[in-house]
Parts: structure tokens; sequence; C-alpha cells
């Protein structure tokens, strides 16, 4: 089930909160870096990596256990983050592992038709963070992951925030 929505303007943020910025934060909060991977030849190749970084075995779906519950990884969706092949994103594969398992904030985004999904932001010591967003609408799917800067991290920080290492 593909499910186009939209985040909704005007949610709360970090600031509106009396948050400090994801830089702002000491040291003791960031968590040790993960190995970026190599970037795969193909999208099959990618698939694999991600299935190797987040353990994933025949089961489908593979389910994890998280801040806001288990949350599953199916076959299906792993396609969805590596097809486009110019973000390379099974390099942050272990990243997004690390950033679901013990993230630094997790947000609830609410959408436009209703739902939301939540943020799983990274602190790591390293240029860049990961955001892994979590879909909702149809049972707690792992939908995407992505890499940036550490700066540019403090936009997916809204919604509302329901869980802190900090």
């Amino acid at each position: 089930m593909v499910v186009h929505a939209k985040e909704l303007d005007n949610q709360e943020t970090w600031s509106d909160i009396g948050l400090i910025t994801l830089k702002q934060t000491p040291r003791e909060h960031w968590s040790p870096a993960p190995e970026i991977l190599k970037q795969a030849d193909c999208v099959e190749v990618a698939i694999e990596m991600v299935k190797e970084a987040f353990s994933v075995g025949d089961n489908d779906p593979h389910r994890l256990d998280t801040v806001v519950g288990e949350v599953c990884l199916r076959h299906c969706d792993i396609h969805h983050i590596v097809e486009k092949r110019i973000h390379a994103r099974e390099r942050y594969a272990s990243y997004a592992y690390s950033a679901v398992i013990d993230p630094f904030e997790v947000w609830r985004t609410m959408y436009d038709n209703g739902d939301h999904a939540f943020s799983f932001i990274s602190l790591f010591d390293a240029k860049y963070q990961l955001v892994v967003k979590v879909r909702v609408w149809d049972e707690h799917v792992l939908w995407n992951f992505f890499h940036c800067e550490t700066k540019s991290a403090n936009k997916h920080r809204k919604g509302t925030l329901i869980f802190t290492r900090y």
C-alpha cells in the first residue's frame, strides 16, 4: 500500500521547546560513528547490504525492538530505500541500524492525511547524521533513511518529541 502524504507545516520544532542545536549538544551524548560502507554496483547488491546491516534473514518482515515499540523492515521496502542510485543510501545502512536501535531523539511528525510517522534522529561523532523515517499508517514500517550534515538534521526535529537520550 503506497500512501502519498506530506508533513504538515507549522509543527512544533526543537527551538520552540527550548532545545539546543544538535551541534551544541555536549560530546558525551554523541555516539561513535559506524562504518560507512562502499557503494553497491547495483540495486540488488544494495538491498543485500541493507539486509546484512540489519541482520535480516528470511523472515519478512524483519522486526526490531525500538523505543516506539516494534518496527518492521519489509524486504519490499528496502528496494524503495536504495532505488535512487545517485544517493547510494546503502552506504549508511549501519548508521540507520544504530539510529533505530539507539536513537538520540525520536519525533512524532504529523502528515496531511491525519497519520503520523516517527523520525529517528542520530547523533554520531561524525560529519553526517542519519534520519530514519518509520511510517505508522501501515503498521510501524521502516520506510526510508537518509544522511545529512549535523546542522541540516535540525530541520527534521519537529512534531512531538517522544524520546531523547539527552
